[in-house]
């Protein structure tokens, strides 16, 4: 990760967001270590006001990130799998100052958690040029950025899969399809499979 270490003077207080889970309870183990003040949302009489510095949101459903978007306040994402460019890119559209891994190391989640509680934003190199590249290819015209997996789910659907089969054939759980058809459905600004097949075939995507 491209921030150095350092310390934070004072008190740092980070919410804590996202499904209950092993990821959600390693990372909050790891805040723990490094001094971090956690409040988490459903122990708050008001989420949305929660004095904190900065949002730490691990693995998160679209609900979750409906949650924090209007919070104002700077959000650090955490995933427990491996990201495409593509991924990264929708987590920095979405609203995101950094992406970390799960696993990173807790003197880099503490560099990375004060530079963006200070108003800054971290990604590694293969993070801006994932970004930048985007942008150039986009040169100011619309259009619609897949991740693999998401580009895997569409050829599902449109192969006429149902949920469980997408699941199987792609090796996850169907909770894990339901949410990435979620975000393909509204990437493509469809409603339903059918609208999202369609809308893909208009823009030369299948």
């Amino acid at each position: 990760m491209a921030a150095a270490a350092s310390r934070l003077s004072g008190p740092f207080v980070a919410r804590l967001v996202g499904p209950s889970g092993l990821t959600l309870e390693v990372f909050r183990q790891l805040l723990e270590r490094v001094d971090v003040v956690i409040v988490d949302p459903e122990n708050a009489e008001d989420p949305a006001t929660t004095a904190a510095d900065v949002i730490v949101l691990v693995e998160p459903e679209p609900e979750d990130w409906a949650a924090v978007r209007d919070a104002g306040i700077p959000i650090v994402l955490v995933q427990g799998e491996a990201t495409d460019d593509a991924d990264v890119v929708d987590s920095v559209l979405a609203g995101a100052d950094a992406v970390l891994h799960c696993d990173s190391d807790p003197e880099t989640v503490l560099a990375v958690l004060g530079e963006v509680s200070r108003g800054g934003s971290v990604l590694d190199p293969s993070q801006m040029r994932a970004v930048a590249g985007l942008a150039r290819a986009a040169g100011g015209q619309p259009g619609v950025a897949l991740s693999r997996r998401e580009s895997q789910i569409l050829a599902s659907i449109a192969d006429g899969n149902s949920v469980k089969q997408t699941a199987r054939e792609l090796g996850i759980s169907p909770k894990t399809v339901e949410n990435l058809q979620g975000r393909l459905f509204r990437k493509l600004g469809a409603r339903n499979r059918a609208q999202a097949v369609a809308r893909a075939h208009a823009l030369g995507m299948l």
